[in-house]
């Protein structure tokens, strides 16, 4: 059995959901929960497009960081893989007696590693932009 309750509604609200009735010919009782109903649906409706609103938002902040550690994260790859290329280059049985920076003088095997792995770079993302477009 269906529990009865009684509510006090103003003139307007009576008004309303009698409008409703008889514009949906049903009873008022009908109408009331129909208007309840919808309502309750346009209220999830509003809580999920503000999450999603939200989420969007989140999305646009994260991305702009993270783009920032992407970039400063391949910079450093690329570093890592310049001295791993210079360190490959060096001769075990050379005696060095002083270092050398690359403030004064920029070597040839520098350049060299450093087209080397730009060189590798730009392969790895032609494959990539190869293998995204299949």
């Amino acid at each position: 059995m269906k529990k009865m309750h009684q509510f006090r509604l103003t003139y307007e609200t009576h008004n309303y959901i009698e409008n409703f009735a008889k514009e949906n010919n049903i009873a008022k009782t009908k109408s009331l929960e129909k208007i309840v109903k919808k309502h309750s649906q346009i209220e999830g409706d509003m809580r999920t497009n503000f999450v999603k609103l939200l989420a969007k938002e989140v999305g646009i902040e994260i991305k702009k960081d993270l783009t920032r550690i992407r970039l400063g994260t391949n910079t450093a790859d690329k570093n890592s893989q310049i001295i791993i290329e210079l360190l490959q280059g060096i001769d075990a049985h050379h005696d060095i007696q002083e270092c050398i920076t690359t403030d004064l003088i920029k070597v040839k095997g520098i350049e060299q590693a450093e087209a080397t792995v730009k060189k590798r770079i730009e392969g790895y993302r032609q494959r990539n932009l190869e293998k995204n477009s299949r």
